[in-house]
């Protein structure tokens, strides 16, 4: 995910309005800068913290958020399987370590 996300972060704030707007496609029409910051930020900080064991299932939480809009707004825009099958595959992948939570390599580890 951090491929995905430090792209748009240093992009800077005129991006995450756009990404942002996807949240239309739930009905949600105002805060398209702040939902597009937050998406960006669960692409790079939540990626981070999975990747360092912290936070793992609320950050990992926050991407399959973020994959869920993206592949709605992609099969709202009728694009093809391969596209549409990205964040569904990504979004599977950040759900299963949800649910089994970091591991045995973690931060705060006790």
């Amino acid at each position: 995910m951090l491929t995905h996300g430090v792209p748009k972060l240093l992009k800077g704030p005129e991006l995450w309005s756009k990404l942002g707007a996807a949240i239309e496609v739930v009905g949600i029409n105002v805060g398209q800068s702040f939902f597009g910051a937050a998406a960006v930020g669960a692409e790079t900080l939540g990626a981070l913290l999975v990747i360092l064991g912290w936070k793992t299932r609320p950050a990992a939480i926050t991407i399959v958020l973020t994959m869920a809009v993206a592949t709605m707004v992609h099969v709202e825009k009728n694009d093809g399987w391969s596209t549409v099958s990205h964040p569904i595959e990504v979004g599977i992948g950040f759900l299963a370590i949800a649910i089994a939570g970091a591991g045995r390599y973690r931060l705060g580890r006790k």
